[in-house]
């Protein structure tokens, strides 16, 4: 084959064979089209006809109760586990309370003190009132003068202001028993009502601020169990009491259970609780409705989200 074909046609073939080649590599083979996404668990259904749809949390039936702190100060022992059920007055956590007990055997020992200065007070003034009495028998025989018996009167009134001063500390000085034995008190937290630890905040050995924003315990009553539906203001007016409502779990749309009106929560206030969509609109304002959860065989947890769904009647 003669050069001058070849330099012709064949070497700007092999040029536009291997530049088409970089193109279909380029935008094919290396760049594939995605896979569809998969959907992992399709969305859930409204089971009525016409219906508000709302998100909601589970929560306690006495709400989440954040338990505190009287005293800032380091804590001792924490006597209750999470998930564990408590009685009303259980001691849940106490706190350091050396200080307060050396305080407490110093008032104590006030106290002994002036229980013994008001003794010796009465003691003197059952004297000088002996005198009084002496001193008034004999002027009626002409044996004591007038005067006698008017000095012996002002030792009496002296002995009684004695007495009353000493009557005065001796109930400062219980009245400042009983403060610090409140203060003792207060250093083990007890439980305001029966229910479930829900989370523990604070081990032994951690310092409390009674100023902070973290509680140390979070508790409980959670038989029935409660959902707080936010329902958007634009829903409102749709809004009726005791219609029929129903929850599903995020995840799950066959896990739905029951729900039975309870209470209304008038204040209409900005949206709290956020779905994470990207459509969803922050500055919207919602108002809140409580409804009991029915018994199901479903397992739920406090601060769980779920989507409320409610019957309008229309």
């Amino acid at each position: 084959m003669p050069k001058q074909i070849i330099s012709r046609f064949i070497v700007p073939a092999l040029g536009l064979s291997g530049i088409g080649f970089a193109l279909y590599f380029t935008t094919v083979l290396a760049n594939p089209p995605a896979p569809p996404p998969q959907q992992l668990a399709l969305p859930v259904e409204t089971p009525f006809d016409d219906t508000i749809s709302a998100s909601g949390v589970i929560e306690a039936n006495t709400r989440n109760i954040e338990i505190g702190a009287y005293l800032s100060g380091i804590v001792t022992h924490v006597l209750v586990t999470e998930d564990q059920e408590v009685m009303a007055g259980d001691a849940l956590f106490k706190q350091d309370d050396s200080a307060a007990q050396a305080e407490l055997a110093q008032r104590q020992a006030d106290l002994a003190t002036a229980e013994a200065t008001i003794r010796q007070a009465q003691a003197n003034l059952a004297e000088k009132q002996d005198q009084l009495k002496r001193a008034k028998t004999l002027q009626k025989g002409l044996s004591v003068s007038e005067e006698r018996v008017v000095q012996a009167q002002l030792l009496v009134d002296s002995a009684q202001a004695e007495v009353r001063v000493a009557t005065a500390r001796r109930d400062a000085a219980k009245a400042a028993v009983g403060a610090v034995q409140v203060t003792l008190s207060r250093l083990t937290v007890t439980a305001p009502i029966a229910g479930k630890i829900l989370q523990l905040n604070v081990r032994p050995g951690e310092y409390i601020n009674v100023q902070g924003n973290t509680p140390p315990m979070i508790m409980g009553h959670v038989q029935p169990l409660h959902v707080r539906a936010s329902i958007d203001e634009n829903d409102l007016w749709r809004f009726k009491e005791n219609t029929k409502a129903k929850a599903a779990l995020r995840g799950n749309r066959d896990a739905q259970f029951d729900l039975t009106f309870l209470r209304i929560e008038p204040l209409v206030i900005p949206k709290r609780s956020l779905t994470g969509q990207t459509a969803e609109r922050v500055d919207t304002r919602v108002m809140d409705v409580v409804y009991a959860v029915q018994p199901n065989n479903l397992r739920l947890f406090v601060g769980q989200l779920v989507d409320v769904f409610i019957e309008t009647g229309e």
